[in-house]
């Protein structure tokens, strides 16, 4: 990952732990509409239905970690 950033001067790499719980997922803007919007529709339905929210209780974690709803 450092040397990917490295060669993408638009992006940044958090170097520090920022969370106990590593999970990412996404996509570059620019390809189709329909891929795009699954991933956000998939983490959306996660949150909403409150599967994070409780994956965050059972890590001991408080649930206002949990991104508001788009």
């Amino acid at each position: 990952m450092p040397e990917f950033v490295a060669a993408h001067p638009e992006l940044r790499l958090i170097e520090d732990r920022f969370t106990e719980i590593r999970r990412a997922v996404g996509t570059t803007r620019s390809r189709r509409p329909e891929t795009v919007a699954f991933p956000r529709d998939v983490v959306e339905e996660l949150k909403s239905g409150g599967f994070v929210a409780d994956a965050l209780r059972r890590a001991d974690r408080p649930p206002a970690l949990v991104a508001p709803p788009r």
